[in-house]
């Protein structure tokens, strides 16, 4: 089959209604016709008749007995939750999308990007320089919190202190530029928090032009505008299972381009002018 007909077939079939329920009924386990008539409520002569058709399309296997579905009806189902993630995806961001950097996005996950699914857009009206209420409670829920930074918010020095405090597993990763501001201006409270055990912090080699957090059940993503500037306005959140996949492979690329810092790096890290030439 031609690229051009596997791609018509593949929209044919997503088209009909009927064939991708009866997909999704089948999915969870073969039936006979008779119980598959019965789940979907039409008569013995249209079953068999769509069956047939489904049978020589080779979505499903018909052995007299009961009806199951093959690997090509299973991938059918993939191609279609790949569109529906697709189109809530950009139905939350399509008016935004095109405002965004998305250059430091590895292409493996800019074609994942349906996993994230319907966003949830978090605006800060008032404040834009401080971080908003959603987003720290919802991080003071966890027990467990990953991200990666390019922005330094001042309040974060006592909410993650607190966080600490708690016994949250704490695990973030910065850019040069927000390590300075955290040894320039909190070096005390920064070495103080790289004590805990349960707190670890990471230096990027990488300027990555966007910031992450994962939880258990919650990811967040902000981006830099295409003048290059942070925009501080806006946060997209969500709390599905395909967001939270994506957020964690975003994570694992970041930290592919980290060093762990400690108090002796914090050290070189100053007498080096606040600077990480020299210290790789």
């Amino acid at each position: 089959m031609e690229e051009r007909e596997r791609k018509e077939f593949v929209l044919s079939v997503l088209h009909s209604p009927r064939i991708v329920e009866i997909l999704e009924i089948l999915e969870k386990r073969s039936l006979s016709k008779k119980e598959l008539r019965e789940r979907l409520g039409v008569s013995g002569s249209s079953l068999v008749q769509t069956v047939a058709k489904m049978n020589a399309m080779g979505l499903v296997e018909d052995d007299g007995e009961s009806v199951s579905i093959t690997p090509k009806g299973v991938v059918i189902l993939k191609a279609k939750g790949v569109l529906e993630g697709y189109n809530a995806f950009l139905n939350s961001v399509e008016k935004y999308i095109n405002e965004y950097l998305l250059d430091d996005i590895p292409k493996s996950l800019l074609k994942r990007l349906y996993e994230l699914g319907e966003l949830t857009i978090i605006d800060r009206a008032e404040d834009t320089f401080k971080p908003h209420d959603e987003f720290v409670e919802e991080l003071s829920k966890a027990k467990k919190i990953e991200g990666y930074s390019t922005i330094f918010f001042a309040d974060y020095v006592d909410v993650f202190s607190r966080f600490a405090d708690e016994g949250k597993e704490i695990k973030i990763a910065v850019n040069e530029k927000v390590l300075s501001q955290m040894v320039r201006n909190y070096k005390q409270e920064l070495l103080m928090g790289l004590s805990y055990p349960n707190v670890e912090l990471y230096i990027s080699r990488k300027d990555f032009r966007f910031c992450v957090v994962l939880t258990e059940y919650y990811f967040s993503i902000s981006f830099y505008l295409r003048n290059g500037l942070f925009d501080y306005r806006r946060d997209f959140a969500t709390k599905s299972e395909g967001g939270r996949r994506w957020g964690r492979a975003i994570l694992d690329h970041i930290m592919k381009y980290c060093v762990r810092v400690d108090a002796d790096f914090v050290e070189r890290f100053e007498r080096a002018g606040y600077s990480l030439k020299g210290l790789f």
